[in-house]
């Protein structure tokens, strides 16, 4: 059996979604021209940029205005014009920090041959914040004797998840990255880099994504010393 025992300490102290919610009408059958669609995620964090898109159908060239409800009220924060091709509109870069309602205004007009355009005012969609959480954060190994070292790996999960979004752990041998996979998740594996006697803590940082600030995990600790056979 081998006990490890720590003969001197170096500490490293290392740094560290929103709800798109069901859209509602009025009575009677639900006008598809009237609907918002989230693009790119179900689900969106806070500030992070997303994208409401739309299609009013009537084939002339038209304003249309994107609206959020602030109390009884509806207020305008965009404006875009939909092609006469028909082929709709998108408001990009849509970000906010809080739970709201969102809609799709097209004022009457007169299209430029002639044709009449009634104002369409659109279904709301709800937009619901919510919370960054890591879920889960591991290291295997945690420990390790100074004569024989091995690569170590780090785990972790985030919410919401985010395919692709980069994950950073810092380590002696500098910072080690890793992408979240479609569940959250991400390992990443490297060598501690160094047989000196030591004990430091490990974090993950979920790197901040299209306004979306970073997320933490919580810490770990990691240790190697020297090991003695009984």
């Amino acid at each position: 059996m081998r006990a490890l025992r720590l003969l001197g300490v170096a500490i490293l102290a290392i740094s560290g979604f929103v709800v798109v919610g069901s859209t509602t009408g009025g009575a009677g059958a639900a006008d598809s021209s009237k609907y918002l669609t989230a693009q790119f995620h179900a689900k969106v964090m806070a500030n992070e940029e997303f994208t409401l898109a739309g299609n009013v159908k009537t084939h002339f060239e038209r304003l249309v205005r994107l609206q959020y409800k602030s109390g009884d009220t509806w207020k305008t924060i965009r404006t875009v014009t939909e092609a006469a091709d028909g082929d709709g509109f998108e408001f990009t870069l849509v970000t906010t920090s809080k739970t709201r309602y969102y809609r799709y205004y097209a004022p009457s007009t007169t299209g430029s041959g002639g044709e009449s355009g009634a104002k369409i005012v659109g279904y709301a969609k709800k937009v619901t914040v919510v919370s960054q959480k890591a879920t889960y954060f591991g290291l295997t190994p945690s420990q390790q004797c100074t004569d024989d070292i091995h690569n170590v790996t780090l785990y972790a999960q985030f919410y919401p998840a985010r395919p692709g979004r980069q994950v950073v752990v810092e380590t002696h041998t500098g910072p080690k990255f890793g992408p979240q996979d479609r569940r959250g998740s991400v390992a990443i594996t490297f060598n501690p880099g160094t047989s000196i006697i030591s004990e430091y803590n490990l974090q993950a940082k979920a790197q901040p994504l299209a306004g979306a600030s970073a997320k933490f995990s919580g810490p770990v600790s990691y240790s190697q010393g020297v090991c003695f056979d009984f």
